[in-house]
């Protein structure tokens, strides 16, 4: 996320804020502010943050680079992140949002404190192993290698079998299968350099000029395995793309852009990476469109199932935000402000008032009732409840 300047004064007499523990995730390095250890760190406060601009789209350097994910957010109006974390590569990047002196907060750093507690999860976090595209987000593609599994010292049979192998994908919610046709990296590229040319089209927007020319030229230079060539003539391809989105309208089609986008990175990080990759055999499932674990099989003809891959894709932790978004946030998502948006003012005050009345008191009209009562049976008790006395005659 883009950053902005300090905010609080870091001043221990100035105004603070706390961690919000129901924005912290519980597989987060923050997890003692969360549940019942909540009630003490609760009690540490923070005078300065440098606060982050989570709707503005992170900048992708690379394919493989993931968007940010918000680990716990800080208690002002904006709920700043506090700590954020991003896959990068074959590991993934911390940034926390204060300082780790006591600088900004008063947080103990005494070795009995939560303070380590949350140095050693840190630690374990930033260290522990990941099977990179095993467990991704909803949508994004699944992709295996095919020679992935096999040993550095593995037979020629043993590549022979893995190469013919039939591969079949179950999905999470339905018993049934799709077969996958291994195809080479560079085969999968192209494929999506049409995609977005068909895409393009479909928005009623003009493609780039030379992006079919020069797709056509990199084909050819792969069929003679060529590679450098390849690779050169993907930079011009993500070059094409790259002054398309300079000269044309983002707000007509904001879904178009952003797959050019992600191809553009694709292109660029295809070209600078290891080019005999290209020639590589992968099975590759576009788009999982459900949330749970997709099972590849790998099958001989003879032998029957030689090897299988579990693939989880987890529904996106957003989805279980419930606060209103503001205008800003809707059109940081969708990628244009040309929506109406109806303020929620309604809604709240009709809620306020539902909340009014089912709080409304009567213990003040019951106590007036019981008066009344108490003052009537009084008052008719002296007029009703004696008796006059026979007069005694006189002597």
């Amino acid at each position: 996320f883009r950053i902005a300047a300090p905010k609080g004064t870091g001043s221990r007499r100035g105004p603070f804020y706390r961690l919000d523990p129901k924005s912290v995730r519980t597989d987060s390095v923050l997890r003692v502010f969360s549940g019942e250890s909540a009630i003490v760190t609760n009690l540490i406060r923070f005078f300065a943050f440098t606060p982050a601009d989570v709707h503005t789209q992170p900048v992708k350097s690379s394919v493989d680079a993931k968007p940010p994910i918000v680990l716990a957010q800080f208690s002002d109006p904006d709920s700043s992140p506090a700590v954020a974390a991003r896959p990068y590569g074959r590991g993934i990047v911390l940034m926390f949002y204060t300082t780790a002196s006591a600088r900004w907060h008063d947080w103990p750093t005494d070795p009995s404190g939560s303070f380590v507690v949350v140095m050693n999860d840190t630690r374990n976090y930033l260290t522990r192993p990941r099977d990179e595209g095993l467990a991704a987000g909803v949508g994004e593609p699944i992709v295996f290698e095919m020679m992935d599994k096999l040993p550095a010292n593995a037979s020629e049979a043993q590549r022979r079998r893995m190469l013919t192998a039939s591969a079949r994908l179950k999905f999470p919610k339905s018993p049934n299968t799709v077969a996958l046709e291994p195809r080479h990296r560079f085969e999968n590229i192209a494929s999506r350099v049409r995609q977005v040319i068909e895409s393009i089209r479909k928005a009623e927007l003009q493609p780039p000029r030379k992006l079919d020319e020069m797709l056509q030229l990199a084909e050819s230079q792969f069929a003679r395995r060529d590679l450098p060539a390849v690779g050169q003539s993907l930079k011009v391809l993500a070059g094409e793309l790259e002054e398309w989105q300079k000269s044309a309208d983002a707000k007509q089609a904001p879904g178009v852009f952003a797959a050019a986008n992600s191809l553009r990175i694709s292109l660029l990080e295809a070209a600078r990476s290891d080019l005999a990759a290209l020639a590589r055999r992968e099975l590759r499932y576009a788009r999982p469109t459900d949330a749970g674990i997709y099972h590849l099989t790998l099958l001989d003809a003879r032998e029957g199932p030689i090897e299988e891959v579990l693939f989880a894709r987890n529904p996106d932790p957003a989805e279980g935000d419930l606060h209103i978004s503001t205008r800003e946030e809707i059109a940081a998502a969708i990628g244009t402000d040309q929506f109406r948006y109806t303020q929620p003012l309604v809604a709240e005050k009709r809620a306020a008032s539902i909340e009014l009345g089912a709080k409304r008191e009567y213990w003040i009209w019951a106590l007036i009732a019981m008066l009344v009562i108490l003052a009537l049976e009084i008052v008719l008790g002296q007029r009703f409840g004696h008796y006059t006395a026979p007069e005694t005659p006189r002597r």
